[in-house]
């Protein structure tokens, strides 16, 4: 509802003295409604406890008249976050979940393992722990892959950027590790190793395939291959994903041939695999039992 006029007034005339207190409350992070309601109120309680002004109205009067901005995020429900002036992007979904991580393109970009910022921000909220999902077999797979990657509907367009809210199976954010941003934020996001891994199971977060080869290609001299592997093992995937990530390590040209064989002896291949969804026409790799895109290069 709008403001009263003489609410309105109450409040310019002390516009100062409650940004003053927003701004310092707030302190260059973004705050859930629940959060900002406490400030809100104390803020009352200290100025306006004889003027009839409520929370709504003092929220109302700053987004409208000061420097709060509002921002829905879709998650994939509404979810309203609050920031006072600008903000740096990466604090956002880690407000709205505080367990969470910058994960696939997101952490391609903090790896420097892409040569430009991207437009979409991706972060992942595990999901609750769930068991394992039965037997593999041959058709299954061909079945899954047949059809097109599942994608998030949790999207939010925000000053030019799409961030994404993932829900990535259970781990207890194994391979999780936090960087400090020049803003001075703190952010936890996937490591090299772990980024390797979920880019290889869902390439469509990273940019395609082709995307997916030239991080592994840039990310030779800086990964171990021995946590590359027991990351793998500890995030236990029912899918044969040892062979998507050992073709891209052999196609990428830039491993020796350890490395290479490490996820040769991996697992027993038995299972022809995709290295993507719903590809059309793909070529075949013998030595991975491995769908993948013709394209790639």
């Amino acid at each position: 509802m709008p403001i009263s006029k003489n609410k309105k007034l109450v409040l310019e005339s002390h516009k100062k003295e409650v940004e003053a207190i927003v701004k310092a409350s707030v302190n260059g992070y973004p705050l859930v409604n629940r959060e900002l309601k406490k400030i809100l109120q104390n803020i009352i309680n200290l100025k306006f406890y004889e003027g009839n002004i409520g929370i709504d109205d003092l929220k109302t009067f700053l987004v409208e008249e000061s420097r709060l901005h509002k921002i829905a995020f879709q998650t994939p429900r509404t979810e309203t976050l609050y920031i006072w002036d600008s903000i740096d992007k990466y604090t956002l979904l880690s407000a709205l979940r505080p367990n969470g991580y910058y994960s696939h393109l997101t952490a391609m970009h903090l790896h420097g393992l892409i040569d430009y910022e991207p437009e979409s921000i991706f972060f992942n909220n595990e999901q609750s722990a769930r068991l394992a999902g039965g037997n593999l077999e041959q058709s299954r797979i061909d079945n899954a892959f047949k059809k097109k990657q599942r994608i998030t509907t949790a999207q939010t367009n925000h000053e030019g950027k799409v961030y994404w809210l993932l829900s990535g199976k259970q781990s207890g954010n194994y391979g999780v590790v936090h960087i400090k941003m020049p803003s001075g934020a703190d952010v936890a996001v996937t490591n090299l190793e772990r980024t390797l891994i979920d880019i290889a199971v869902r390439p469509a977060y990273a940019g395609g395939v082709n995307s997916v080869l030239r991080a592994y290609k840039i990310a030779q001299p800086n990964v171990s291959i021995t946590k590359l592997s027991k990351t793998l093992r500890s995030l236990n995937y029912v899918y044969p994903y040892h062979q998507s990530i050992g073709f891209y390590i052999d196609r990428a040209g830039t491993y020796g041939t350890k490395a290479i064989k490490e996820f040769l002896a991996f697992a027993p291949i038995q299972y022809d695999f995709y290295l993507d969804y719903e590809m059309q026409g793909p070529a075949y790799s013998q030595k991975w039992k491995l769908y993948y895109p013709r394209s790639l290069v």
